[in-house]
């Protein structure tokens, strides 16, 4: 299909359905732009995302927690505890005032337990395998939609 305008072409391109042999067919949008959007995505969720190192050895999240709500940081999402403290990742809600930035501002060089913390954002390059260390563990099971393959494997188990 050919358009003699620029702007015949971008009608034609906001279109959500066309009609083709006399059939509605749903335009969906391209993985160009779903990508895109993924990104932009990311990018708003790390301006809600930092790190801090230097807590004690077995200090609990909710510490953790409670410590950035006396430092004026409200909202916090999670807070995830790597091993042996190497380093907690903060994220804050989508709708708080602070940006990730800001909150390293106030954390940073603090005093938690009679420790100093270090504070920063989490650089761009890194993005991805932060993403892939602050995804939930799923289980990879196959089942069939009934779920009755996994039910038999657990009866076959407990026997």
């Amino acid at each position: 299909m050919h358009w003699a305008t620029i702007e015949e072409s971008e009608q034609f391109a906001s279109l959500k359905t066309i009609t083709h042999n006399e059939q509605d067919i749903k335009i969906s949008k391209s993985k160009e732009s779903q990508d895109a959007k993924k990104e932009i995505q990311n990018e708003e969720r790390f301006k809600r995302i930092f790190f801090i190192q230097g807590l004690p050895e077995n200090t609990a999240f909710e510490a953790v927690k409670d410590w950035l709500t006396s430092q004026d940081i409200q909202q916090v999402r999670f807070v995830k505890m790597m091993e042996n403290n190497t380093a907690t990742y903060i994220r804050l809600a989508e709708n708080a005032e602070l940006e990730a930035k800001d909150a390293v501002a106030k954390v940073n060089g603090q005093d938690f337990e009679g420790q100093s913390v270090q504070a920063s954002i989490i650089p761009e390059a890194d993005y991805q395998k932060v993403v892939l260390l602050l995804q939930p563990k799923y289980e990879n099971k196959k089942r069939n939609f009934s779920g009755k393959d996994n039910k038999r494997k657990k009866r076959q188990r407990t026997r």
